[in-house]
């Protein structure tokens, strides 16, 4: 009678049999494919604080959350310019020692606003511009964008141009040595929406209604009080980042003394909107989307 293998061998066999089809399975996917390189991993965190729009030569214009984005859309079509913004919700950047000597450079404006400008030239740098002849801002930028986006798939014709051309005397374009760094405060990690109604007599229903990082939030009170009512709420910062839907609301109604009756919803002490109702009894809703 032939000898049958023991369960320990039939399992290390089919273990083997379905690693050797997936590797066969991959083997078989096609070959690699080409691909904007990744971005540098000393910038990321600080590019991703940026919006940037582009343009095309046949006008068509989008907005990127990141370079890599931009890049990867500028084979299909060469961008003419772009713009650099801050996304919703951020005021400040922590920059690398590389950053800092970049915008030491350009040496223009506030911190910010001249990474963001060397921003724009990574995204929008045409290669059919190498050959021109580069005047000091156009030297300047090109520096600087070497050193913020050494990964930027037009770094070669970056590096071509400088070349062609001798720093003129009197431009000082020669990086400086960076200024002892300022750390900046954290970024705030929760934001405070706070509602506010206002009444010229008692107010009897508050409905206050929040849907934040998709879920909803209500409170009710219906004991007669008189005002002004504030209720302050603490949600994540990142629930007011751009992308995200969030939604704020209230509804008040005044007593049968009550003329008149307001509603105000403020983000961080920022006024959102507003809204007044009249009469008996009346009635007033505030609500925000973002």
């Amino acid at each position: 009678m032939e000898e049958r293998p023991s369960i320990g061998t039939r399992v290390r066999n089919a273990v083997t049999a379905l690693l050797l089809v997936l590797l066969s399975t991959a083997s078989c996917s096609g070959g690699p494919t080409t691909a904007a390189p990744d971005a540098s991993p000393q910038h990321p965190a600080t590019r991703d604080r940026f919006d940037i729009r582009c343009f095309a030569n046949d006008g068509f214009g989008a907005k990127y959350g990141s370079l890599v984005e931009a890049w990867r859309a500028s084979e299909k079509a060469p961008f003419t310019n772009c713009t650099a913004e801050l996304k919703r919700g951020e005021s400040q950047v922590q920059l690398t020692e590389d950053d800092r000597k970049a915008t030491s450079i350009i040496e223009w404006g506030d911190t910010t606003d001249v990474y963001g400008f060397i921003l724009e030239t990574c995204a929008e740098w045409n290669p059919e511009s190498a050959g021109l002849d580069l005047d000091k801002a156009g030297y300047r930028r090109l520096q600087a964008a070497l050193l913020v986006c050494p990964d930027s798939p037009y770094i070669d014709g970056m590096r071509a141009a400088l070349s062609r051309q001798t720093e003129p005397s009197g431009w000082d374009l020669v990086t400086p040595t960076p200024t002892a760094t300022v750390t900046a405060p954290p970024l705030p990690t929760t934001k405070t929406v706070t509602y506010v109604i206002e009444a010229d007599g008692p107010i009897g229903l508050i409905t206050y209604t929040n849907y934040i990082e998709r879920q909803i939030g209500q409170e009710q009170t219906t004991n007669e009080v008189n005002g002004p009512v504030k209720k302050t709420y603490t949600f994540p910062a990142s629930a007011f980042f751009e992308g995200t839907s969030f939604s704020l609301g209230v509804i008040a109604q005044g007593s049968g003394s009550t003329t008149s009756i307001t509603c105000r919803i403020l983000l961080e002490g920022h006024e959102l909107t507003k809204q007044t109702s009249s009469g008996p009894y009346a009635a007033v809703s505030c609500n925000y989307t973002g």
